[in-house]
Protein backbone atom coordinates (compact mmCIF):
# COMPACT_ATOMS: atom_id res chain seq x y z
CA UNK A 1 0.00 0.00 0.00
CA UNK A 2 1.39 3.42 -1.14
CA UNK A 3 -0.36 6.12 0.76
CA UNK A 4 -0.23 10.33 1.68
CA UNK A 5 -2.10 9.40 4.92
CA UNK A 6 -0.06 9.04 8.46
CA UNK A 7 0.30 6.06 10.09
CA UNK A 8 -1.98 6.44 12.69
CA UNK A 9 -4.73 7.40 9.94
CA UNK A 10 -3.30 4.72 7.81
CA UNK A 11 -4.10 1.84 11.27
CA UNK A 12 -7.62 3.40 11.60
CA UNK A 13 -8.70 2.94 8.19
CA UNK A 14 -7.12 -0.55 8.37
CA UNK A 15 -9.29 -1.70 11.26
CA UNK A 16 -12.72 -0.52 9.97
CA UNK A 17 -12.05 -1.93 6.09
CA UNK A 18 -9.85 -4.87 7.01
CA UNK A 19 -8.12 -4.34 3.87
CA UNK A 20 -4.67 -4.60 6.10
CA UNK A 21 -4.49 -8.69 5.75
CA UNK A 22 -4.04 -7.86 1.84
CA UNK A 23 -0.87 -5.89 2.32
CA UNK A 24 2.71 -6.80 2.59
CA UNK A 25 3.53 -3.63 3.63
CA UNK A 26 2.42 0.11 3.51
CA UNK A 27 5.04 2.57 2.53
CA UNK A 28 3.98 6.66 3.09
CA UNK A 29 4.69 9.41 1.38
CA UNK A 30 6.53 10.93 4.65
CA UNK A 31 9.10 7.64 3.94
CA UNK A 32 9.76 8.37 0.95
CA UNK A 33 9.98 12.29 0.88
CA UNK A 34 7.48 13.18 -1.42
CA UNK A 35 3.60 13.28 -1.96
CA UNK A 36 2.57 10.44 -4.56
CA UNK A 37 1.85 12.55 -6.93
CA UNK A 38 5.66 13.83 -7.36
CA UNK A 39 7.31 11.40 -9.31
CA UNK A 40 10.45 10.95 -7.49
CA UNK A 41 7.79 9.32 -4.78
CA UNK A 42 7.60 6.42 -7.36
CA UNK A 43 11.70 6.30 -7.96
CA UNK A 44 12.00 6.01 -3.53
CA UNK A 45 8.94 3.89 -3.65
CA UNK A 46 10.77 1.57 -6.71
CA UNK A 47 14.22 1.39 -5.00
CA UNK A 48 12.35 0.42 -1.66
CA UNK A 49 10.00 -2.23 -2.72
CA UNK A 50 11.67 -3.37 -5.93
CA UNK A 51 8.07 -3.73 -7.77
CA UNK A 52 7.82 -4.49 -11.35
CA UNK A 53 6.31 -1.21 -13.45
CA UNK A 54 5.18 -3.62 -15.48
CA UNK A 55 3.42 -6.21 -13.22
CA UNK A 56 2.41 -3.83 -10.55
CA UNK A 57 -1.04 -2.92 -10.58
CA UNK A 58 -2.13 0.48 -8.72
CA UNK A 59 -5.20 1.70 -7.41
CA UNK A 60 -6.08 5.37 -6.45
CA UNK A 61 -9.03 7.15 -5.69
CA UNK A 62 -6.71 10.60 -7.16
CA UNK A 63 -6.72 10.97 -10.48
CA UNK A 64 -3.56 13.19 -10.36
CA UNK A 65 -1.59 10.19 -8.16
CA UNK A 66 -2.69 8.27 -10.89
CA UNK A 67 -1.06 10.33 -14.12
CA UNK A 68 1.75 9.99 -11.52
CA UNK A 69 2.01 6.53 -11.53
CA UNK A 70 1.30 6.46 -15.59
CA UNK A 71 3.92 9.35 -15.89
CA UNK A 72 6.59 6.86 -13.88
CA UNK A 73 5.42 4.04 -16.27
CA UNK A 74 3.58 1.97 -13.65
CA UNK A 75 1.58 -0.52 -16.52
CA UNK A 76 -2.08 -1.04 -14.87
CA UNK A 77 -3.88 1.46 -12.98
CA UNK A 78 -7.20 1.91 -11.34
CA UNK A 79 -9.44 4.57 -9.99
CA UNK A 80 -11.24 4.13 -7.12
CA UNK A 81 -14.85 5.97 -7.10
CA UNK A 82 -16.48 7.80 -4.66
CA UNK A 83 -13.46 7.66 -2.52
CA UNK A 84 -15.01 8.55 0.83
CA UNK A 85 -18.51 7.25 1.59
CA UNK A 86 -19.83 9.99 3.15
CA UNK A 87 -20.07 11.20 -0.31
CA UNK A 88 -21.70 10.20 -3.03
CA UNK A 89 -20.53 11.75 -6.37
CA UNK A 90 -18.36 9.76 -8.50
CA UNK A 91 -14.88 10.62 -10.01
CA UNK A 92 -15.48 11.55 -13.51
CA UNK A 93 -12.00 10.57 -15.11
CA UNK A 94 -10.37 8.75 -18.06
CA UNK A 95 -9.11 5.73 -16.24
CA UNK A 96 -10.99 2.27 -15.73
CA UNK A 97 -12.44 2.40 -12.64
CA UNK A 98 -13.86 0.48 -9.47
CA UNK A 99 -16.38 0.69 -7.12
CA UNK A 100 -15.43 -1.16 -4.65
CA UNK A 101 -12.70 -2.98 -3.94
CA UNK A 102 -14.58 -6.22 -3.22
CA UNK A 103 -14.98 -6.00 -7.17
CA UNK A 104 -10.99 -7.49 -7.40
CA UNK A 105 -11.30 -10.25 -4.35
CA UNK A 106 -12.69 -13.55 -5.21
Amino acid sequence: LATNAHYKTIAIKMKKTELGRYFDRVIASSDMGYPKEDERFWINARKTLGFDKDRTLFIDDTPEVVDSAISFGIRYVLVKNMPSSMSNSPIINKYLSIDSFSELLP
